[in-house]
């Protein structure tokens, strides 16, 4: 369609240039195109001697001739102008290089090269290269320089680690999920320690991992089996909250109600928690974390589906 659409409104066919008395040299392009209502066509050249002479352009506008002059003593140079030379030597190193696409050559790449060169421009054979003359490493010390960088798709920001990683996004407020790695990991540490040195434990338990799903109910495209599924699977990886959790002489019961929004392509559009018996901000926000990084089957349509799941311990 956007083919036809360029093509159907022809202006001028079979055209042709004719410099008169105007030294022209290196035109581009050799073999001038049709013209079109939707597509210019620009003529680049360079000229030699005095700028002097007439040049003529022919073709044909439908069954009419057409003709066209320009005399070149009535056109003054302006400074801006000055692109003109770069844009020829865009031009010239695209058509070499797709010459050197259908048959490679050695002249081709020299040429293609040279022009990246003279003119200062990228090609395939050419780079930008910044050299700094000062010397930073006098003494021969290595300095580190932390360089941020993109985390993959679908990859939330936990991974960063610290306390940057945190979206605010819809949270009650910033959780630690993964400084939990950190204090369970100290906390077996400090009871190891206890017990090596013949301390008792009084009053400890551990805290329990039974995390389950109590109810899940689905209204919209995605149905409640698929939902299910799909939290079930990513279970065990909210264990590392409960690590939040503090320590009690009897086993922690709590119950946790989030609700879902999610698009037709299965990703999480919105998550909010609706109630909580944990009263434990860290925790509560420490499986929002979780939960937010779910992605759910695509449904199609236009509507979204929105998630209600109950989690009990």
């Amino acid at each position: 369609k956007k083919f036809r659409q360029l093509i159907q409104s022809p202006l001028l066919t079979g055209m042709k240039l004719d410099f008169g008395g105007f030294e022209a040299y290196d035109v581009e392009p050799p073999q001038i195109p049709d013209l079109f209502a939707d597509r210019p066509v620009v003529v680049f050249g360079k000229w030699r001697g005095q700028p002097r002479g007439v040049i003529r352009l022919q073709g044909s506008s439908g069954d009419q001739p057409f003709k066209a002059t320009l005399d070149v003593d009535q056109v003054r140079p302006l400074s801006t102008h000055s692109a003109l030379p770069y844009l020829w030597a865009r031009h010239r190193i695209a058509l070499l290089s797709d010459y050197n696409q259908l048959h490679p050559r050695d002249e081709r790449v020299q040429e293609v090269t040279t022009l990246g060169l003279t003119y200062n421009l990228l090609t395939a054979y050419t780079s930008f290269v910044a050299v700094d003359s000062q010397v930073r490493n006098v003494d021969g010390k290595q300095v580190t320089v932390r360089q941020p960088l993109p985390l993959p798709e679908r990859v939330s920001d936990l991974a960063v680690g610290g306390a940057a990683y945190l979206s605010k996004a819809r949270l009650p407020s910033p959780a630690v999920f993964q400084e939990s790695f950190a204090t369970a990991d100290k906390d077996e540490r400090s009871a190891a320690g206890r017990i090596q040195h013949g301390e008792k434990a009084a009053n400890e338990e551990k805290t329990p991992v039974d995390l389950r799903i109590s109810k899940v109910e689905v209204t919209g495209g995605l149905t409640e089996e698929r939902a299910r599924k799909t939290i079930e699977k990513h279970l065990n990886s909210f264990s590392p909250c409960l690590s939040l959790l503090p320590v009690q002489a009897k086993v922690v019961k709590g119950e946790f109600v989030v609700s879902i929004l999610v698009a037709p392509d299965g990703k999480i559009r919105e998550l909010r928690m609706a109630r909580s018996s944990f009263n434990h901000e860290r925790f509560e926000t420490c499986l929002l974390e979780g939960i937010k990084k779910l992605v759910f089957p695509a449904f199609g349509g236009d509507k979204v589906a929105r998630i209600t799941v109950t989690l009990v311990l």
